[in-house]
């Protein structure tokens, strides 16, 4: 059976208003058997054509709405890893590039990654170049709190 959990790192709890923000995200095979998936793990607003998605909650219990517009192509074969047992794929990502983080307080982050491929809003080549056996699905990290002052 495959066990792929998505795990959510802040760099630091604490940043100041005017930083960068980034956290580390990894996705991680805690399966016995190699997981062949789509790496690319390209940002986008849910619903949206990239493999992660964020919720922040602002300092007022609010959602953050995603604040940028982004053009993503189709992932390709490049983008295709095989994630041993015990190891994981990773990407760095600045939560300001996407959300106004600028108001001091705690901030409520999760992160999800969902394969780009099967997906029915998507034309019918949408998986094109993509090898067979590719893992499908969404997996959830869980919540962290970072503190903005």
């Amino acid at each position: 059976m495959t066990q792929l959990r998505l795990v959510l790192e802040p760099f630091r709890s604490t940043y100041g208003v005017d930083d960068d923000v980034p956290v580390r995200v990894l996705l991680v095979n805690d399966g016995e058997d190699p997981v062949t998936v789509n790496a690319r793990l390209a940002v986008s607003s849910p619903g949206g054509p990239g493999e992660l998605t964020f919720s922040v909650i602002g300092p007022q219990g609010e959602p953050l709405p995603f604040g940028a517009r982004v053009n993503l192509g189709r992932p390709g074969a490049e983008d295709v890893a095989t994630i041993a047992p015990a190891h994981s794929a990773g990407s760095e990502v600045d939560l300001v590039d996407y959300f106004d983080l600028s108001e001091p307080g705690t901030y409520r982050v999760s992160a999800a990654y969902r394969s780009a491929l099967g997906r029915e809003d998507l034309d019918d080549d949408a998986d094109a170049g993509m090898p067979a056996g590719v893992w499908l699905g969404t997996v959830e990290s869980d919540e962290v709190s970072i503190q903005v002052r």
